[in-house]
């Protein structure tokens, strides 16, 4: 069962998309070659697709996250994760770009959960639910360690 699951809908992926789609739609089709238009469409819908939205799981185990329909996810074992801290960025974006503190996972907005790993590398988790996502990930960090530290005992 999961400590949290939260879906974030990508208004600023979709929005632009759909105006691209009637603004390309409205132009006079005689100007374009006859390819662009279904090219524009296919490659819109294909962006609202994959990137409509951005969900985040966290379970005692593990942090999962997935846009849209999922063929673009990751998981991340809660024992590789050494710390998270709420953090904004002030530069837009959107989708996955990489950024000076990591790889950058967002659909909408400038919060952020910025994750550090074990191993030292970053990644940036956008959110419209920092504090919720934060405490779910500091109660599964302190489960983690927990039964990590039972275990020790146990040998």
């Amino acid at each position: 069962m999961p400590l949290y699951k939260h879906t974030q809908i990508g208004y600023m992926v979709i929005i632009p998309l759909i105006i691209t789609l009637v603004v390309a739609g409205a132009l006079p089709h005689s100007t374009m070659p006859v390819i662009v238009l279904p090219l524009v469409v296919l490659g819109s819908i294909l962006i609202i697709v994959l990137f409509v939205s951005l969900t985040v799981e966290v379970t005692e185990e593990h942090l999962k996250f997935w846009f849209g329909i999922g063929i673009i996810h990751k998981r991340v074992c809660i024992s590789d994760i050494e710390s998270c801290k709420r953090t904004r960025t002030f530069l837009p974006g959107w989708g996955i770009d990489l950024t000076r503190r990591g790889w950058r996972y967002n659909v909408s907005g400038f919060n952020l959960v910025e994750i550090t790993l074990k191993n030292g590398k970053r990644f940036l988790l956008g959110t419209d639910e920092v504090e919720d996502l934060t405490s779910a990930l500091t109660k599964a960090l302190l489960r983690s360690t927990k039964n990590i530290q039972h275990r020790v005992r146990q040998s």
